[in-house]
């Protein structure tokens, strides 16, 4: 079984499909997106409950359009491989 990530454009060449069709089909159906218990504040900030650590990792980045911040588990596991919260806020647009 293959294993690695497509997406659904490179779906298209092996199976004579619109690929730009099937790729909202997957999201809007076969997906669940809708149904998504943290649709509603996705774009602000993501929680991964499985995550949690007896200890704890802040991480601020800032970029170009904005901050990010990151709250990992640390210890045993990868840095920087399993966040437990990731923060977003978007630079104002007046600046």
């Amino acid at each position: 079984m293959e294993t690695s990530p497509v997406t659904c454009r490179t779906l298209e060449e092996f199976y004579h499909i619109d690929g730009h069709t099937f790729e909202k089909q997957y999201k809007e159906t076969l997906s669940g997106f809708r149904e998504w218990e943290q649709l509603e504040h996705a774009e602000e900030w993501l929680l991964f409950p499985d995550n949690i650590g007896p200890k704890l990792a802040i991480d601020e980045s800032s970029l170009s359009n904005g901050n990010c911040t990151r709250l990992s588990p640390t210890g045993m596991q990868e840095p920087g491989s399993s966040p437990l919260l990731l923060l977003w806020q978007a630079q104002d647009q007046r600046m």
